[in-house]
């Protein structure tokens, strides 16, 4: 996928480079690469600079123009958003923590619209593909801060966002 290397001080894109650059994960050219949750990152600008040959998509709750990447103003939890394995990869960084708990433009309360968002792109990725997301790691317990975040534990990881095969 090209060198990947991240100079800028974004903790989450600085831990996303470097497991990707550890994994090396293969996509096939032209790969089509979705982030969720791009409002607020410059991960699709990253990856457009490292693998220029990717085929961009971005969706978020909010609306965001991206010079380098086809945007959608969408709700990850609406499975009818893309077709089923759409993707070769599948990025969300620090995003599937908020889904569902109205904190960001008031976007729809769902308890479960962390587990909503994980299956759906489990269905968007094609067989093989990857996915990348991280969320805060809690071991004391599952939680939820308000509408804030999700705090994860190793349980809640399992039976809310494991995606399995």
């Amino acid at each position: 996928m090209g060198a990947w290397a991240y100079a800028g001080d974004d903790p989450g894109m600085q831990l996303f480079t470097l497991a990707v650059a550890s994994w090396k994960p293969q996509i096939a050219i032209p790969g089509r690469v979705l982030e969720v949750g791009c409002c607020e990152t410059t991960c699709l600008e990253h990856l457009r600079d490292v693998s220029p040959h990717l085929v961009l998509v971005g969706v978020d709750w909010r609306a965001r123009r991206c010079e380098v990447a086809t945007t959608i103003k969408g709700d990850v939890r609406d499975p009818g958003l893309f077709d089923a394995e759409s993707f070769d990869a599948v990025i969300g960084l620090s995003v599937i923590e908020h889904i569902g708990l109205g904190h960001y433009d008031q976007d729809p309360q769902d308890p479960d619209g962390d587990i909503k968002a994980v299956q759906n792109i489990a269905s968007w990725l094609k067989p093989g593909g990857w996915v990348y997301l991280d969320v805060p790691f809690t071991p004391e317990g599952f939680h939820t801060k308000g509408t804030r975040y999700r705090g994860y534990d190793h349980q809640a990881l399992l039976m809310r966002l494991a995606i399995s095969s």
